[in-house]
């Protein structure tokens, strides 16, 4: 076998990764694929006999046609065989695909809290060699608008990728090269070509504020016309009856109708007359020409030229398309809170000890290694590690948890906590940009500039949608006039333009998104990609890690037995527990740990051991002073010659039939007894399980640890399928099986030897306290320690799919039966859609499907 390693631009979350590991993995002549979301590149085990140019160029072939860019791919000189020796770098072939650089272990030592003490590693899913560029555009108002500026940016020279979220109107452009990064000017000046307006946007306070200044501003514009519509529409209605006597009557109404049609209609003609200047056509097309047509028309018949139509017409469809913009802007309002509330936790301006006083200065201007003040009251405005003084923080924008969470020396604080009691003293250790709150804050808008699956396919559609509508409109007309009604036609091509609604068709999922990964957010839930609630919504197996992820990662002495006979007094416990702890402080085992608490506990003070010598699988050897100390499995001592009584190896099978670890203690080759020590499930572990079975799940556990302790574990939590002493070759395996029988699956795990398992599933869900490939690795991260973060995501998922789905249903589904009514088709069966109505259609579309998308956040998770 021989590998050839590929750089790939234009990935940009986990179902990239699997979209190319698929398309290689079907290609003739390859064994083996490793994707890498973090480094962009492929590592593509082929058959020897196969190590051609021409494969090389099949390979790249399958990546375009995937959708992606291939480019740097090795060399046939430089394929190094895939036996397992270490190549060049060090590492064995493709590892470095997985940065494994920490021993695979399946037991990590964590402490109880695991926000408090450990550094949450959150990288982006787009995080790599390429540089990115985030854009404000004004003047979007449809999916149409979406495409033509993502169309507008794609263009721009060096452009690898564009990517618009229309809720928060926010345009995400990555670079093909970070050595030449595309041009700001550049993209801007597309932008403006394309008919719209940008800026570059900062994930700061100053531009929340800059943008809730933005979004009252265009609420209260929206109110005021919407108010100016029905106050128009009220008089152009009184008025009605009398602009028929006499002539001269109307010119009040006229009067009034033109007033409103530019007021009103104002937003929309600017838009139109953008778009077309552009060369281009959306929303606000359809909603210029079919009041202008209205207003005309009634203009005409004012002056005696052709049938009479009422100006109320134009007024009613401005009054209710106005109404339903302010209701939608309010709405839109609501679902981005959440994300806004987490970009306002960060302080402006920051408390710093320099020379022994205390500054205040810019948080952007502090550094790591500076000594921040946070008193009682006050956020912290950095990630730091106290140094001076000790409190309890609010963490729930992290944890979602209200919970305190005490600080003392040594302990890290977030940006973004609320002191709640005593003074801080912290050093600094990121700076304002690479806080926790920043990654998370990033994740919540990469996530949401993501598309699912389906969305692509809606994209397609919306491509084509305006253009046909007003191919519709048009055929209408011509089909209403050869018929001898033109006035008919005219009325109907307006209802046409006005109750066409792409809007809807470009809110639906965005909207679903946006307020399913805030809502994520605020409970520990860090979603890195739209298609990962898409697929999470239909996943039917999970595999649960067990160290760590079923259990709480940190294991805790659970039984003693002291002396010859394992029932010592409490002093001969003391005594077993005080020489474990000092030999025991020579390892970094997490059973040693164990042991070392639990003297901590009783008070005991203990040595140093020296000249430790581990005995591989048995245990560990030490000096004591004078004394030999022998700790481990029975075998171990009873090679010494140390007698184990009949009575203790009883007591102590009965925790090893339990799962548990017992280890066994002699001095000078006496036997002190035994502890056992065990990983316990929390509760929230069986619930989990039991929740996931009930939602007919299936629920696997992965485990390297060995088989005993993995199915008494498994049978602690209701789990009937176990896997242990598995490599994590083993777990890619099994993931690979699973999905090539047709289930959608997830996996969940902490430990370094997740982390090929995490890529390789549908979802992958990683422990944020885990290592930090398990995290780089996922989809989802799940802040809070304990299993039921997994279940609250699957749910999330559930709950986001579904609402996507009735989103773009009704999206959908409305345009198909409103368009032909509104055309007349079934006029003659008398069902026929009055212009105004067809406006309040429309406002209503785009209003149900943003109510529909908040659901999300309020959607009990289970």
């Amino acid at each position: 076998m021989k590998t050839v390693k590929i750089g790939i631009s234009g990935m940009h979350c986990q179902g990239c990764v699997r979209a190319v590991t698929d398309a290689l993995a079907a290609t003739p002549g390859v064994v083996r694929v490793d994707v890498s979301l973090e480094r962009e590149a492929a590592a593509v085990e082929i058959d020897a006999g196969a190590a051609t140019e021409e494969q090389l160029q099949l390979l790249e072939e399958v990546i375009r046609q995937a959708g992606f860019v291939p480019h740097a791919h090795s060399s046939l000189s430089d394929l190094s065989l895939t036996t397992g020796e270490p190549t060049s770098t060090g590492k064995a072939a493709g590892a470095e695909l997985y940065s494994i650089d920490k021993p695979s272990q399946d037991v990590v030592e964590s402490s109880p809290n695991r926000a408090n003490s450990a550094s949450i590693s959150l990288q982006s899913p787009t995080t790599s060699s390429t540089s990115s560029l985030k854009l404000e555009i004004e003047g979007m108002h449809c999916a149409s608008c979406v495409g033509q500026v993502e169309a507008a940016l794609s263009r721009v020279e060096q452009v690898a990728s564009a990517h618009v979220n229309l809720p928060l109107k926010l345009a995400t452009v990555r670079g093909a090269d970070s050595s030449q990064p595309p041009s700001v000017v550049a993209l801007i000046a597309a932008v403006r070509q394309a008919g719209f307006t940008a800026q570059v946007a900062e994930d700061s306070a100053e531009r929340v504020a800059r943008i809730e200044s933005r979004d009252r501003a265009e609420r209260r514009g929206w109110l005021a016309r919407a108010v100016a519509s029905a106050a128009a529409l009220s008089f152009l209605l009184a008025a009605g009856p009398l602009q028929w006597i006499p002539a001269w009557a109307g010119w009040p109404s006229l009067v009034i109708a033109t007033a409103l049609q530019f007021y009103a209609g104002g937003p929309f003609f600017l838009g139109a007359m953008r778009r077309f200047s552009a060369g281009s056509a959306n929303m606000d097309t359809l909603v210029a020409l079919g009041t202008s047509v209205a207003f005309v028309t009634a203009v005409a018949g004012q002056f005696g030229v052709g049938e009479r139509m009422a100006f109320v017409e134009p007024a009613m469809i401005f009054a209710f398309l106005t109404t339903g913009k302010w209701l939608e802007s309010r709405a839109r309002g609501q679902a981005s809170k959440a994300i806004f509330g987490l970009m306002r936790l960060a302080s402006d301006q920051t408390r710093v000890i320099r020379d022994g006083d205390v500054i205040v200065l810019a948080t952007r201007d502090v550094v790591c290694g500076e000594t921040i003040v946070v008193e009682p009251g006050e956020t912290s405005p950095l990630d730091a590690i106290v140094a001076n003084g000790s409190s309890h923080m609010n963490e729930s924008w992290l944890t979602g948890e209200s919970t305190p969470v005490p600080k003392q020396v040594g302990d890290t604080v977030f940006a973004g906590a609320i002191n709640l009691d005593g003074a801080l003293q912290a050093n600094v250790i990121r700076e304002l940009d690479d806080t926790t709150l920043a990654q998370v804050v990033h994740l919540v808008h990469e996530t949401q500039q993501t598309k699912t699956d389906i969305q692509r396919l809606a994209d397609q559609v919306v491509a084509w949608f305006v253009p046909a509508v007003l191919a519709i409109a048009l055929v209408t007309v011509i089909g209403w006039s050869a018929a001898g009604d033109w006035s008919s036609g005219l009325r109907c091509a307006i209802a046409v333009l006005v109750v066409a609604c792409p809007c809807a068709l470009g809110l639906a999922t965005p909207m679903a998104i946006l307020v399913g990964s805030s809502r994520g957010a605020n409970r520990g839930i860090l979603v890195k990609n739209a298609q990962s609630l898409e697929s999470g919504g239909i996943v039917d197996v999970v595999l649960l890690d067990k160290t760590g992820t079923i259990t709480a990662g940190r294991p805790e002495v659970v039984a003693v037995g002291a002396g010859i006979e394992g029932a010592g007094t409490e002093g001969a416990e003391d005594d077993l527990f005080r020489i474990a702890a000092s030999v025991e402080s020579l390892s970094r085992h997490p059973l040693a740990a164990a042991v070392a608490r639990e003297a901590k506990r009783r008070g005991l003070q203990t040595q140093v051991g020296a000249e430790l010598k581990i005995h591989e699988g048995l245990g560990i050897e030490a000096e004591l002073g004078t004394e030999r100390i022998l700790i481990g499995a029975p075998s171990l001592l009873e090679q010494r010659g140390i007698t184990l009584s009949e009575t203790s190896l009883l007591n102590s099978g009965e925790h090893e039939r339990a799962g548990r670890t017992v280890v066994w203690v002699s001095r000078q080759e006496k036997c002190l007894g035994w502890i056992a020590i065990a990983d316990p499930a929390p509760p929230d572990s069986r619930q989990a399980v039991a929740q996931l079975l009930e939602r007919s799940i299936e629920v696997v556990m992965l485990t390297g640890d060995q088989e005993s302790t993995a199915k008494a574990v498994a049978a602690e939590v209701g789990i009937s399928s176990v896997h242990a002493e598995l490599k994590p070759q083993d777990k890619l395996d099994i993931v690979h099986r699973l999905r090539k029988q047709g289930h959608v699956v997830a996996m969940v795990g902490d430990g370094v030897n997740d982390g090929p398992a995490l890529v390789a599933a549908d979802v992958g869900l990683a422990m944020g306290a885990g290592a930090d490939i398990a995290v780089d690795s996922a989809d989802i991260v799940l802040v809070n320690s304990g299993l039921q973060g997994a279940v609250d995501a699957l749910d999330l998922a559930r709950s986001t799919r579904a609402i996507i789905r009735q989103n773009l249903a009704w999206a959908f589904g409305y345009n198909i039966v409103l368009l032909p009514i509104a055309a007349g088709v079934f006029a003659t069966a008398g069902l026929r859609l009055h212009p105004a109505m067809a406006a309040a259609a429309m406002a209503m579309s785009s209003i149900s499907v943003v109510l529909n998308a908040l659901r999300v956040g309020w959607r009990p998770s289970h």
